[in-house]
């Protein structure tokens, strides 16, 4: 026999159990469950307080980002900075545009590509980014070719990049994540932070396209979400206003690098996500078993069939009143994501437009392009895919050349190449499985940003919907790193979830153990972000590193080959032969390196074989002015001179003529600046008398 207290409380539960069901109660509950997901719940000065902390964190991240690569400051420009900066009449200018303004209407800024070439060029790579070259033009303006301040730059904007990664996170990414949302966003943050795969886009200096276009990205995903997803009610001339506002954002921002024309379809994902995560199907499944389930608990079973029908009209009531008060919401959402991708489909073929042709691409950059099977370029192409992905979750071996003889083509099924396909999209797939199972948590939609985030970025750079001009590139991961992060967060702090409920010593040590993995592979990757910095420290550094992770490519070769024969010593002769053999095995028909090998070869005595690696180069290119000459040399010391000249009329009259007509030009131009300076001196000495 229970006792009177426990009656009086079993009564009490009863009776709140029933007030749930109750036609007067329940349509207040579930308005005030509706106006409670629009509204924040925080008091004022506690809202203050978190945001400051959050800023805060930001501003520790960012300044992580820049101690990071501080020591890349005093790094040479090496590598594809030569030709975007040293070479680039964009940036350097020439004679006759010596004193050129910041900015011109009609300046080759506008028609250039990022190398300096003409966009309409057969051999333009199609590359369009003015506003990063004129962010190059802007440090040569203000000290020339120094490279410390390129660096210095592009380590502060890498802070500023950090910055906004962690605002991002903490107002969109990981937005009503879970109590321990700080948490959330601080390992996000930092993992983007510290990652090694950002040292190709921060150390060198033409990697400031990815970070600026990052920055643009995320500023835009910011205004959209502030402007159109947080506010209760959106006009639709708002709207309009705001989506072609940032239309003209995002296509500045494709002026940086074409990369970030998908922030507009990241916009698209973000609302949905939002909105879903506020009306969304675990909601409507809940109230839809609510109606399904009405009448059948035991605890509250009415005894009455009236009773039973009253108990399903209330929860149909409850359910028809939350679908009415969410829908406008989603329904805008809907149009405004649908605006969304109609204005960056508009903006894509705006730039495609622009490339008036397809990219130059070569096939020592893109060999699986040229492959004639199409089983060997399917399977080459996921096979870079994956090597993409496994790079962010491992990036031990990186390289500024993935080109060039690195990566084999994958020509069968039972190829190695395949295997490790499989792997990486296995374990890709098996991930995104875990993200849709949990897609109806606040955790599982953040997750759900950062893979859109990932794959959304990471198409567009991909040989999957076109070729590009380049095997693997690590600063292609730059934008894809930033949902990389998020997910690895998601996972984490999911997985240390479900080992908290378990109670066995086993899985307490799991769960500590996770955290302690977690940290290690934070620590390694500041570790590698550092060590790898000073490779860029010069080109002998960054190209002897690219021999070490990759013995096979030909252009890093044949640069260490380059670099040894500068030095003239006997030992270096003998290890510059070597060099330029390999890089001639894997690509005989380049003429710079059988013109290097060449010299190899006269360097070290062989002057027959020389002879003809020289003449090879010049039946293939006749203009080649150092091969014709290091040719002459051999013929002058074996007193063959005038024979072979006369022999070989027609190989050395094209180079001929072409130095003829170079020296010509040269003696005129000399000859027109001596006249005009006397000219200018006589009517100086004139004016004064």
């Amino acid at each position: 026999m229970l006792a009177p207290n426990s009656v009086r409380s079993g009564l009490r539960h009863r009776e709140h159990d029933l007030s749930k069901h109750d036609p007067s109660t329940s349509h207040k509950q579930g308005a005030t469950q509706i106006a409670r997901c629009h509204t924040n719940t925080l008091h004022p000065e506690a809202h203050a307080t978190r945001k400051l902390t959050n800023y805060s964190a930001a501003v520790v991240i960012g300044f992580l980002g820049c101690a990071l690569y501080v020591n890349t400051i005093t790094a040479d420009l090496v590598f594809d900075d030569i030709p975007a900066i040293v070479r680039n009449v964009d940036v350097v200018g020439n004679r006759n545009t010596s004193s050129r303004s910041i900015l011109g209407m009609h300046d080759s800024l506008w028609t250039n590509d990022f190398w300096g070439r003409p966009l309409a060029a057969p051999d333009s790579h199609k590359s369009y980014r003015p506003l990063t070259v004129l962010s190059f033009r802007l440090n040569h303006m203000a000290h020339g070719l120094v490279a410390s301040g390129y660096h210095a730059v592009n380590v502060v904007l890498y802070g500023l990049c950090c910055f906004l990664h962690h605002v991002v996170c903490d107002t969109i990414l990981f937005f009503n994540s879970g109590p321990e949302h700080n948490n959330h966003v601080l390992v996000a943050s930092v993992l983007f932070a510290v990652h090694a795969i950002h040292t190709d886009a921060v150390a060198s200096v033409v990697g400031r396209a990815e970070i600026l276009s990052a920055i643009m990205f995320q500023g835009i995903l910011l205004a959209y979400f502030h402007l159109l997803v947080l506010p209760k009610h959106c006009s639709v001339i708002r709207c309009a206003a705001v989506l072609t506002a940032l239309s003209f954002a995002t296509w500045a921002a494709v002026l940086f690098k074409e990369q970030s024309l998908s922030v507009l379809g990241m916009c698209a994902v973000v609302d949905m996500v939002h909105h879903s995560g506020w009306s969304g199907t675990a909601l409507q499944s809940h109230e839809n078993n609510d109606i399904s389930t009405a009448g059948t608990d035991p605890a509250i079973r009415p005894t009455t069939r009236k009773a039973i029908t009253t108990q399903k009209t209330t929860a149909t009531r409850k359910a028809t009143a939350t679908r009415k008060a969410i829908a406008p919401h989603t329904r805008a959402a809907r149009y405004r994501a649908a605006a969304c991708v109609f204005l960056g489909a508009l903006l894509g073929c705006a730039r495609l437009w622009l490339n008036d042709g397809s990219p130059h691409i070569t096939k020592g950059m893109n060999p699986a392009s040229f492959a004639e099977a199409l089983p060997t370029r399917v399977f080459t192409f996921n096979y870079v895919a994956a090597q993409h992905m496994w790079l962010l979750l491992f990036p031990s071996q990186l390289s500024a050349d993935w080109s060039h003889g690195s990566v084999p083509l994958v020509h069968t099924w039972s190829a190695e190449g395949n295997l490790f396909t499989s792997l990486v999209y296995g374990g890709c797939l098996a991930g995104f499985a875990v993200v849709y199972a949990h897609r109806h948590t606040a955790l599982g939609r953040t997750m759900v940003n950062g893979a859109a985030l990932l794959l959304g970025t990471f198409v567009l750079s991909s040989n999957l919907l076109f070729y590009v001009g380049f095997v693997v590139a690590e600063r292609v991961l730059f934008l894809p790193s930033m949902g990389f992060s998020v997910l690895v967060s998601g996972m984490f702090f999911l997985a240390r979830a479900k080992l908290k409920t378990r109670s066995a010593p086993t899985w307490r040590i799991a769960h500590h153990g996770l955290t302690i993995l977690l940290m290690a592979g934070l620590l390694g990757h500041t570790w590698k972000t550092i060590s790898r910095n000073r490779d860029w420290s010069s080109f002998e550094s960054l190209t002897r590193s690219t021999v070490e992770v990759f013995p096979t490519n030909s252009l890093a070769q044949n640069n260490m080959a380059a670099i040894y024969l500068s030095r003239n010593t006997p030992d270096d002769d003998a290890l510059a032969l070597a060099a330029a053999k390999t890089a001639v095995d894997h690509w005989d028909t380049n003429t710079d390196f059988t013109s290097t090998y060449a010299k190899a070869l006269q360097r070290n005595n062989r002057s027959q074989e020389a002879e003809a690696q020289f003449i090879k180069v010049l039946k293939f290119t006749p203009n080649h002015i150092s091969s014709i000459s290091s040719l002459g040399k051999i013929y002058v010391t074996t007193k063959r001179f005038v024979l072979e000249t006369v022999r070989n009329t027609t190989l050395f009259l094209p180079g001929v003529i072409y130095a003829l007509i170079t020296l010509s030009c040269g003696s005129v131009i000399c000859m027109r600046r001596w006249w005009h300076n006397f000219f200018t001196s006589s009517c100086t000495l004139r004016q004064r008398r």
